[in-house]
């Protein structure tokens, strides 16, 4: 979104670099013939799309359903390692903790946080309690959200690293979990 004053910032970090993530798996997994076990959707969202989708949900729930949102931010530039919060309390920290290590990337735990579906106390936006979650950033981006976060200040080692550990991730979460 823009600033106050009305600028829009170039956001390659935030959050082109998560949009990129995500849809390199999504290419990768058609490439390579992957077929989840579990329905798998990929979508980018601006600032008010998560309010937006709980409202108006794109396929139709069941009691029983269990959403699982994976929220990938300023992933191309920081911290050697990734940082995670969880939402829901299904060992999500653990699992991607294992993807992580898989590849030799270190993840820090921030904890439980509201990150989706209600982070802004503003919106009054409840997090519905069929979904949980995990977000997935770097700290450590001080050129991120503002006017310098272009394409020449992203690590693309940073972004591949972040990349497969991803695409582990929701290959294992799509598969066994």
């Amino acid at each position: 979104p823009p600033s106050p004053d009305g600028t829009i910032y170039p956001g390659a970090d935030e959050n082109a670099s998560g949009v990129a993530v995500m849809l390199e798996i999504a290419r990768l997994w058609r490439e390579q013939g992957f077929e989840p076990k579990k329905t798998v959707v990929f979508a980018a969202l601006d600032a008010r799309g998560d309010e937006y989708l709980l409202n108006h949900p794109i396929f139709p729930r069941q009691p029983s359903d269990t959403w699982l949102v994976i929220e990938i931010e300023g992933v191309g530039a920081g911290e050697q390692r990734l940082s995670s919060e969880s939402l829901g309390g299904l060992g999500l920290p653990r699992i991607l903790e294992e993807s992580a290590s898989r590849i030799g990337v270190k993840v820090n735990y921030l904890g439980e946080g509201r990150f989706f579906f209600g982070a802004d106390p503003d919106r009054h936006v409840l997090a519905d309690p069929a979904y949980s979650g995990l977000r997935i950033t770097r700290l450590g981006d001080e050129l991120s959200g503002g006017p310098l976060d272009t394409l020449d200040h992203l690590d693309s080692e940073l972004l591949d690293e972040a990349g497969r550990v991803l695409d582990h991730l929701l290959m294992v979460l799509s598969t066994q979990w």
